[in-house]
């Protein structure tokens, strides 16, 4: 099976589903990871030291990324977004000549490649749908005719959240939930080093926070934290968006407590994790987290850590083992308590293994194998 996955983020810069996803298809599958910019993968290469990672190349024996060479900021004007969609369709056509690839199934996490569809001979599309993207605050108007299309587009469409499930279901039909997941076995290995700096984790208990800080992220209740909790640390793990940078560092100048460690390694997430106390989802409520299916629960519950989060509604079936709370001063409770009361580690890990990525990615090999195997029989008639 050819594959061509349309990612909205490059393969370096946070492991993610899709990552998770593709990186488990069969070893004989030959899949083309597209990056979302030839110029962020460019921007991104330089800062990691891989001056020509932008350059199509190998991460394993399958798996090819790549990215297509477009006109910068074009896709902010009309006019220059068509020249744009002609540069992604010819630069696909060119990579699938060039590497073989015939009849592709289209994994699209991306909705601005929507422009690709029936213009590469494709086989089957599939729309993994993993947050409501139009919902985002800084999503371009334009972007949304493009969600539509795809969704109108594709022979079948995968959702992480129920919720995104509920609402597309409600008007068409070949939608599935396959939520996400965790590596488990990443994160209950018990002798591995901790990286957490001595002077952070010697003198304090940690709060602990992995995942990007964007527009969802609550630094009201942040705040409240670093007030409260005055003797104790708390560390931020991931990368941190540009229009979140300087609330942030005004925190830090304010609070000694607040350690903010950036972004880290997948592979290394453990060996941070490994000695929070407690682990924080602190996310505004709102349109787009109403969507939300947070990876991050899953990697906590596997490390066997409390989880205090706010009332996120995908979360909200898993209140017997995470601490959900309705406001910001339950959440501080919530903490508090997560402290001192015991935690049955074995059920968060019990229930982190039943969402293993394993599961979810031979459910949605299934998915896309079975609908694939149809329209081929559709055609053949």
């Amino acid at each position: 099976m050819n594959v061509i996955c349309f990612s909205d983020i490059t393969w370096n810069f946070l492991w993610q589903r899709q990552q998770q996803i593709i990186s488990r298809f069969p070893k004989d599958c030959n899949i083309l990871f597209v990056e979302p910019s030839f110029w962020l993968a460019a921007i991104w290469g330089i800062i990691n030291k891989g001056l020509f990672r932008f350059l199509p190349h190998r991460v394993s024996q399958n798996i090819l990324v790549c990215s297509i060479p477009t006109i910068p900021f074009g896709d902010k004007f009309n006019v220059s977004r068509k020249i744009n969609d002609h540069l992604l369709i010819k630069g696909i056509k060119n990579l699938m000549k060039k590497y073989n690839i015939d009849k592709p199934v289209l994994l699209f996490y991306k909705p601005r490649y929507s422009c690709v569809i029936n213009k590469i001979g494709e086989s089957l599309v599939c729309y993994d749908v993993i947050d409501d993207t139009g919902a985002l605050e800084a999503s371009p108007n334009w972007l949304e005719d493009r969600i539509k299309f795809l969704k109108s587009n594709s022979d079948l469409i995968i959702t992480s959240s129920e919720n995104l499930y509920r609402k597309i279901s409600e008007k068409r039909k070949d939608v599935f939930f396959i939520g996400n997941g965790v590596e488990t076995e990443h994160y209950t290995k018990s002798d591995i080093p901790s990286l957490i700096p001595d002077e952070i984790k010697n003198e304090h208990k940690i709060i602990g926070y992995i995942g990007a800080i964007g527009e969802w992220f609550d630094f009201d209740l942040l705040e409240k934290i670093l007030k409260r909790f005055p003797n104790f640390s708390i560390v931020l793990i991931g990368w941190v968006f540009r229009n979140q940078k300087r609330t942030l560092n005004n925190l830090s100048k304010q609070y000694k407590n607040l350690h903010i460690l950036g972004l880290k390694p997948y592979q290394d997430l453990p060996k941070y994790v490994k000695d929070f106390d407690v682990c924080i989802i602190p996310f505004r409520i709102y349109e787009l987290t109403n969507s939300v299916n947070p990876t991050k629960v899953y990697e906590y519950l596997a490390s066997g850590k409390p989880v205090i989060t706010t009332s996120l509604p995908e979360l909200k079936k898993f209140d017997d083992v995470l601490y959900i709370a309705k406001d910001h001063e339950e959440f501080l409770i919530n903490i508090d308590n997560a402290l001192v009361k015991e935690y049955d580690i074995e059920k968060a890990i019990r229930l982190a293994q039943e969402n293993d990525w394993e599961i979810k990615v031979s459910e949605m090999l299934k998915k896309i194998q079975d609908y694939a195997a149809k329209k081929s029989s559709r055609f053949s008639i």
